[in-house]
């Protein structure tokens, strides 16, 4: 049996899937290092940001 499945359409929302999966995974990344650096020092811009991304 070929590796291989037999709905294109379900390729494709794999793919979509997996391209929202690693988008929502890199926006979480992004809050977690600003947050990080607030811990780190306060910076009232910073802050801003996170609070934006939220």
């Amino acid at each position: 049996m070929p590796d291989k499945h037999l709905s294109t359409r379900f390729d494709a929302d794999l793919d979509l899937l997996s391209t929202r999966l690693l988008k929502t995974g890199g926006m979480v990344e992004s809050q977690i290092e600003r947050v990080l650096r607030l811990m780190d020092a306060y910076d009232s811009a910073l802050v801003l940001q996170v609070l934006d991304g939220e």
